[in-house]
């Protein structure tokens, strides 16, 4: 198990943050642990059944950084040249990417490469304009496919519109990948003011 503590002492309390015990892990492997909430001064390797515990290093990430931004960015289309796909990765939430309404929009982020993601970040707009049916009926997915030919579907939200200019944030598989999806399952409009997408390389 991976445990996380403000103690040198873990007879005085941990946290696990992840515990891959169930099957033996494939020899050559990687095992990529959530990030904990909280901050955390000592990360052990806890090994649980009694034999040895043989790896050959361990890294530990701090903050992790916003891997959309300034990245390439695609969309099934956009209202007009004012509201770009690119808006949505430039760091800026007042500027605003929208598209046209139409069945199967999505804005698609590529990452330079495959990385350990944890969470997007989906800031909605906030220029006085209320149109909840921008902030419904959409998913997250991630995938290493270009074309998404094949995806996993890391969140979803139904038919109750989110807030006015809120943020919505998703937890994401940690992968690695290097596209990231924000796709409607219905006919409106899609947009968004900033799609941040957290992780690290």
């Amino acid at each position: 198990a991976v445990v996380v503590s403000n103690d040198s002492n873990l007879a005085n309390g941990y946290t696990a943050i992840c515990d891959p015990t169930t099957v033996p892990l494939p020899a050559q492997s990687q095992v990529d642990c959530p990030v904990a909430s909280g901050s955390w001064r000592y990360v052990s390797v806890l090994k649980t059944d009694g034999t040895p515990l043989v790896f050959s290093e361990v890294r530990v990430f701090g903050h992790d950084a916003d891997l959309a931004l300034g990245q390439a960015v695609y969309a099934t289309s956009t209202y007009s040249g004012s509201y770009p796909a690119s808006a949505a990765v430039d760091g800026n939430p007042a500027t605003l990417f929208a598209d046209t309404a139409g069945s199967g929009q999505y804005l698609t982020v590529a990452l330079s490469a495959a990385s350990t993601l944890t969470q997007a970040r989906i800031t909605f707009r906030s220029d006085g304009y209320d149109s909840p049916s921008e902030r419904e009926n959409f998913e997250v997915r991630v995938s290493n496919s270009t074309t998404f030919a094949t995806y996993t579907v890391a969140c979803s939200v139904g038919a109750t519109p989110l807030p006015y200019a809120s943020t919505y944030s998703c937890s994401l598989p940690p992968g690695p990948w290097q596209y990231v999806e924000l796709a409607k399952t219905d006919s409106a409009e899609l947009v968004v003011g900033e799609l941040q997408i957290l992780g690290h390389g």
